[in-house]
């Protein structure tokens, strides 16, 4: 997550378990480890504070509360947990997760134990103030990019198993997601299946960026 108004970036290392800061202006990268967790799929500032962020951890999400200096990170509390009760998602944890322009936050699963190409059990859910929670889509591999266009009413995500981009008309006002499309495929692209699509973004004029 880039913070404009301090030219900061903050972003996970997942298998660590760490929340990182990069002061742009210092040139300089602060790291901390989260208490108690040992991974950290995404992390997302909480509107209305400075220290506390909203965190994927295996199959929950918390929220941690950090200065952004101390090598420590705590957890304050749970805000939701998924995919409880079920054999078939034991081996499952949060990978990416983005907030839309309006606040809702939209993460989602993908398995980390063995092959994770094997099963399609992971899932995108979509939070909401309330503490409403959805699932969005099924039927997910690994659950990856979120990107969100204003101006076109597009929502753009994607499944690294599918090896695609997929566009969505989007409705700001409801957060409902519908008639989607492959607006990008890499086997069609790429010569070699190991080129996957993983995270994503999207600048001002409308060009989305995938890694």
């Amino acid at each position: 997550h880039w913070d404009v108004a301090t030219q900061n970036l903050y972003y996970v290392d997942i298998n660590a378990g760490k929340l990182l800061r990069y002061n742009y202006n210092e040139n300089k990268v602060y790291k901390a480890k989260i208490e108690g967790e040992d991974l950290a799929g995404f992390a997302i500032p909480v509107e209305g504070t400075t220290d506390q962020f909203a965190v994927g951890s295996g199959r929950r999400v918390v929220i941690v509360q950090w200065d952004g200096i101390s090598e420590t990170a705590k957890v304050i509390k749970t805000l939701f947990e998924v995919q409880t009760g079920d054999e078939r998602f034991n081996g499952n944890r949060f990978n990416d997760g983005k907030c839309d322009p309006r606040g809702r936050l939209f993460a989602g699963t993908m398995r980390y134990v063995g092959d994770e190409f094997e099963h399609r059990y992971g899932e995108l859910y979509k939070y909401e103030k309330g503490g409403k929670i959805e699932v969005v889509k099924s039927d997910v591999g690994i659950s990856n990019g979120l990107a969100w266009n204003e101006k076109t009413k597009k929502f753009y995500y994607i499944d690294t198993t599918d090896y695609e981009v997929k566009e969505y008309d989007y409705n700001f006002e409801t957060g409902k997601a519908s008639n989607p499309k492959v607006v990008f495929n890499l086997r069609k692209t790429s010569p070699k299946d190991h080129l996957l699509p993983d995270g994503m973004t999207i600048d001002t004029d409308g060009n989305i960026y995938v890694a």
